[in-house]
């Protein structure tokens, strides 16, 4: 599972999480640009960095790192990709609090206008290179515990 770390909503009802499940979300930029950067098939998570919802597009929040690490405690996820500037500075602090993430992609806001499609493209190439080496790890592990038996 990846779980993707916006910014903050805006516009929306309180306790609002972005999902693909919504059509509010499918709709919206940043939904659609996404897309783009995300593998196929693979489950996806959404949550803001902050779960306050914005009057407007300009509004912004500091990212909640409680909130995020409780998220990422009960999601559990194999990979995290933290869109924007205030994702990636907040896991940037968590780590030199010494917190370890094992497979973290850092990648613009989708909603960033000067994203390019060879941008996206990269990242979701680089999303499935982890899935494939996570992959290869598993299948590695499973054959040697049939062995053991």
């Amino acid at each position: 599972m990846i779980l993707v770390f916006l910014q903050n909503a805006y516009g929306v009802e309180e306790g609002y999480v972005p999902s693909y499940r919504k059509k509010s979300f499918r709709l919206c930029h940043t939904s659609k640009r996404l897309a783009e950067m995300l593998p196929l098939g693979e489950r996806i998570e959404i949550r803001n960095c902050n779960p306050e919802i914005g009057d407007t597009a300009s509004s912004f929040f500091k990212a909640d790192r409680i909130y995020m690490l409780r998220e990422l405690s009960l999601l559990q996820p194999d990979i995290v990709l933290a869109c924007g500037t205030e994702a990636k500075e907040a896991f940037g602090i968590l780590k030199k609090k010494g917190l370890k993430f094992k497979n973290i992609v850092y990648a613009p806001h989708p909603a960033w206008r000067q994203l390019s499609k060879t941008k996206t493209k990269e990242i979701q190439e680089e999303l499935y290179a982890i899935l494939e080496q996570d992959f290869q790890k598993y299948t590695l592990y499973n054959q040697r515990r049939k062995r053991q038996y």
